[in-house]
């Protein structure tokens, strides 16, 4: 925002000027909120004129199950887009979800894994002269979605990170499942709006990973003193002299530091800059300076972070808070497996209400109960073992059962009582 200032006090002061009026669009504005506009701006506000791209439903889910769930998506043949926190090759995500690597690309901006990518890819000798290899294909769907507004027919997977999460649009009408791991309200507007047909399904997966704080602790020093410094007898920071000495030594203007291809004034400016996220090169001055909104986005991101894992703790409230940022859409109030577990002994119980219960009820519901919570932590048993302590499940949903007789020769042997455990019964009396 202060380059847009700067930039249109010097347009404006031109005599005739050259510029009457500077346009500034986004789809998330509520960081201006902190930021002085000039005197004579103004803001248009059309979000509610605006064609809506909600999602039709926004569902929430754990990683186990979102990884199953996308597994048998894919099987079936449906086309998944799934926003990352992390950079994952397509070699792990084939045999993650079973399928061809041929039908996976990734995107992802950092340089040095793009690099690392590509190495692989040409090590591997994947590719013949009429196959892509997966460097390949990444770059090829890339520039697919770019100039075609459309992930290319043939990927039934797209797996990208933050990358393309503005700035692109999907108007694929046979993508109906977006999977996003962000805790960002912002990312997750800007992520689900990617969809300019509106999203049939987004889920939000809660128990993701986020990227953590690699930033070293002095960083913020370190851009300020290189930036805003003043060498000796000098009016320029130290970035400043550094660019100014390259481009004496080369024979270079200064003034030729817009990015074109090749452009040596460019590639050291990124370099200097690529010594620490607040650094920042304005090329109207052709000064250096620290980067004071990153630190405001920073703060900016960390507060909606922390909003949304504080609603995540209550199912109800999380599904206020999403109604309230998608109204148009429907929200799924989020059920954990234990959740869906308790609710379907409490459903069997009020079928039947008798006390005791059959050995084959019982374990028809340990079984399902398997299915929904996986095998025992604290058990080496797989899911295809026999279960032969069916409380080692009912317990992690708040039930147990007991024989109604304990002699294998008694004919009620073979019955059991089912009951809520001391503290579920107490919250079942409470809600009652």
């Amino acid at each position: 925002m202060r380059l847009l200032n700067e930039t249109y006090i010097r347009m404006r002061s031109d005599n005739p000027p050259r510029c009457k009026n500077i346009i500034l669009m986004t789809g998330t504005p509520e960081p201006l909120a902190s930021i002085s506009m000039p005197a004579n701006a103004h803001m248009l506000d059309f979000r509610e004129t605006c064609r809506s791209v909600s999602p039709q439903n926004i569902c929430f889910l754990d990683e186990t199950k979102a990884q199953q769930q996308m597994k048998d998506q894919l099987r079936d043949g449906e086309r998944v887009v799934y926003f990352g926190n992390h950079v994952v090759f397509p070699e792990k995500l084939s045999r993650q979800y079973d399928m061809p690597r041929e039908a996976i690309a990734v995107s992802f901006s950092d340089d040095d894994r793009r690099a690392n990518l590509k190495r692989e890819s040409e090590e591997k000798n994947e590719a013949s002269s009429d196959e892509e290899n997966d460097y390949q294909r990444m770059v090829n769907v890339e520039n697919y979605l770019y100039e075609h507004d459309s992930i290319r027919p043939d990927i039934a997977l797209f797996y990208t990170t933050s990358r393309n999460k503005e700035g692109i649009n999907i108007e694929d009408q046979d993508i109906r499942h977006v999977y996003i791991e962000s805790h960002s309200l912002t990312d997750i507007r800007q992520m689900a709006g990617r969809f300019r047909n509106g999203a049939e399904n987004v889920y939000i997966i809660l128990d993701s990973k986020g990227f953590g704080n690699s930033e070293h602790r002095y960083e913020r020093v370190f851009a300020k003193t290189f930036c805003n410094s003043r060498l000796v007898g000098k009016g320029i920071s130290a970035a400043d002299e550094l660019l100014r000495n390259f481009c004496a030594e080369k024979n270079l203007a200064q003034e030729d530091a817009y990015r074109t291809e090749n452009s040596p004034v460019g590639d050291y400016i990124d370099l200097i800059k690529s010594k620490s996220p607040y650094i920042e090169y304005d090329y109207f001055t052709h000064e250096f300076r620290y980067n004071v909104y990153r630190e405001k986005a920073l703060h900016f991101k960390a507060i909606e972070t922390q909003k949304f894992n504080a609603a995540a703790q209550t199912p109800s409230k999380l599904t206020a808070l999403f109604q309230k940022e998608f109204p148009n859409s429907t929200i799924h109030t989020y059920y954990s497996p234990e959740d869906e577990g308790r609710a379907y002994v409490e459903k069997y119980l009020e079928q039947h209400p008798e006390r005791f219960h059959p050995y084959e009820e019982i374990m028809k519901i340990v079984e399902h109960l398997r299915e929904v919570l996986g095998a025992p932590k604290r058990s080496l048993k797989s899911l295809d073992e026999k279960i032969t302590n069916p409380n080692c499940y009912l317990k992690k949903v708040g039930f147990r059962c007991h024989r109604r007789n304990k002699n294998p020769a008694h004919d009620n042997y073979y019955f059991y009582t089912l009951e809520p455990c001391a503290e579920n019964e107490k919250q079942m009396k409470a809600m009652a």
